[in-house]
């Protein structure tokens, strides 16, 4: 018997196929767009258009995407709610920090060597809710100054955080708690955290609780996975 050929078909217009989507299955997608260029050797413009109607979910500057592209991406498009930045170009917050202003849900920086010379001022200034940092240029005096801040009422809308170190860095605990009031609660503690993009929940076994100046609470975890260690901080706000 002969195999079936597979069915390939192309075209042209991108909104049609997305619009084919649509009446396939009775659904508006949401979009996320991923640029990988170093040069936007296309119309910015003509993608807005193409994707006006629908969700735009996520940007995503990955592999050797430039700074200009990423720029004019956001700029045609600021009702993305993600942004995924994995390309080199960004190795220096200090040249986008109108990116980490950006009012989005979700921001996650994490470079492939870790090689983010994010600085304690470039982390204050990330307004979103969810963060995740990949860095091995942040220190545990830099974590523990800024958790003072978070308590002081800085970054109000996080409500997590996730910053992922480089193979068998090793955290100071002492060094992050240092005149911090806090309670190390019991390992077997759950506490159950709603998350975006996280399928809706998220649990925190045991923790260390810590309080803003308002009386809201946040808990910090340190976590090994991979052989990767992570400072990880829930807030309930």
């Amino acid at each position: 018997m002969d195999k079936p050929e597979s069915s390939l078909f192309a075209v042209k217009n991108p909104r049609v196929w997305l619009k084919l989507i649509i009446e396939v299955f009775s659904h508006t997608p949401n979009l996320d767009i991923l640029l990988t260029k170093p040069d936007c050797l296309f119309d910015m413009k003509s993608i807005k258009d193409t994707v006006k109607g629908f969700n735009v979910d996520g940007l995503n500057f990955n592999h050797d995407c430039g700074m200009e592209c990423a720029q004019m991406a956001l700029k045609n498009m600021p009702e993305s709610k993600t942004v995924f930045i994995k390309s080199p170009a960004f190795r220096n917050p200090v040249e986008y920090q109108n990116i980490l202003i950006q009012n989005v849900d979700c921001l996650a920086i994490s470079p492939f060597d870790l090689d983010l010379k994010i600085s304690l001022n470039d982390i204050l200034l990330i307004n979103s809710k969810l963060i995740e940092i990949k860095s091995r240029h942040i220190t545990d005096k830099m974590i523990n100054r800024y958790l003072k801040h978070w308590i002081q009422g800085s970054n109000p809308r996080m409500g997590y955080v996730r910053i992922e170190f480089e193979p068998n860095r090793i955290l100071d605990e002492e060094v992050i708690l240092k005149s911090l009031k806090y309670r190390r609660a019991q390992p077997n503690r759950k506490k159950y955290f709603g998350m975006i993009g996280y399928g809706g929940v998220v649990t925190a076994e045991g923790g260390i609780d810590i309080h803003r100046k308002d009386g809201a609470e946040g808990t910090i975890v340190f976590e090994t996975l991979n052989g990767n260690s992570s400072f990880v901080f829930y807030v309930c706000n």
